[in-house]
């Protein structure tokens, strides 16, 4: 039968095992990520006096999907009678494209199912065409965005749109 083990019995266990005990070293979230964040943030930077000197507006785009399921969890009826909940047969849900400048000027497109390459470029070329101003799309690393005949077009248009993609940085809350 298995027994308990006190706290010092338990310590002793562990450093026969090679491990002990110390106290945590606190880090910020700069020092966690390393170089990547301050990468990141010297680019971002970097970009910005890219956009003013363009006369560019910075947009952030992201793609999500909504459902729009009905979750009933407790319902009521008159005692003696069973309570039923009416929902609809068939599950909905619909994605959403969006960009959002930092002034709050927000530019979507909504589409049913997955993103695309044409549903991508259909967004850029909406994006893009109404807008006196060159625009610098940052995007995260979705396959999509990195498409062949997306990043032709982009290069065409280069005089309204530009693509950007920030590295990947170290996220410590994922590993």
């Amino acid at each position: 039968m298995p027994q308990d083990l006190g706290f010092s019995d338990n310590q002793r266990l562990h450093q026969k095992m090679g491990a002990f005990f110390a106290k945590t070293k606190k880090a910020s979230f700069r020092t966690r990520c390393g170089e990547g964040a301050n990468l990141a943030g010297r680019r971002i930077s970097e970009d910005s006096k890219k956009a003013k000197e363009e006369d560019a507006e910075i947009h952030w785009a992201d793609e999500t999907n909504i459902n729009i399921n009905t979750n009933y969890q407790k319902t009521y009826a008159p005692k003696g009678n069973t309570p039923i909940a009416k929902i609809p047969a068939k599950k909905q849900s619909f994605s959403l494209v969006s960009s959002l400048t930092n002034q709050g000027k927000m530019r979507y497109m909504v589409y049913k199912g997955g993103m695309n390459i044409p549903l991508f470029m259909k967004f850029l070329k909406r994006l893009s065409k109404d807008t006196n101003k060159k625009i610098f799309l940052i995007l995260d690393n979705l396959k999509v965005h990195h498409g062949k005949k997306v990043q032709s077009w982009a290069k065409k248009n280069e005089g309204k749109i530009t693509l950007f993609f920030p590295p990947a940085v170290f996220s410590p809350r994922k590993s």
